[in-house]
């Protein structure tokens, strides 16, 4: 008698919900701002698309990985380079996973002589496992089962 095995179960893609990540620094004039955004424990968090507004063009800004240190610019980027705006958002090419509670670190320099109010949005979808386990302190997924 032979003896059948048991299929895993499937395993289900992640629940896409919308969800924005809002940075907002105000910049002294000819100055820099160190920021640090904590990505939520409640999911991971898919990166499709940049935006920013700003007072003044002149401020770049340098971004980093607050786990790893590993930098997502080379050096600080102009703002408009770097960023779209509502009108016209900029896409990342290929979407960016950023694991619960990463931080990410965000410094903004100034170089207009004047106050500058810069908001930065990482837009995109927070993933939660379709099987809704509970999450543990650190963010790591447990599972009753």
């Amino acid at each position: 008698m032979a003896t059948q095995q048991q299929q895993p179960p499937p395993v289900l893609p992640p629940l896409r919900v919308p969800f924005e990540y809002v940075v907002n620094a105000v910049v002294p004039a000819n100055g820099n701002v160190p920021v640090s955004l904590q990505v939520q424990q409640d999911a991971d968090f898919e990166w499709v698309f940049r935006i920013a507004s700003r007072t003044d063009p002149r401020v770049t800004v340098d971004v980093s990985d607050g786990a790893t240190g590993r930098k997502y610019t080379l050096v600080p980027v102009n703002i408009d380079n770097f960023c779209g705006t509502a009108q016209l958002p900029f896409p990342l090419v290929e979407p960016f996973i950023i694991a619960r509670a990463t931080s990410i670190n965000f410094t903004f320099q100034d170089s207009s002589a004047a106050q500058n109010t810069v908001q930065l949005i990482l837009s995109g979808y927070k993933l939660f496992p379709q099987k809704n386990p509970a999450q543990g302190s650190a963010g790591l997924v447990t599972s009753s089962d």
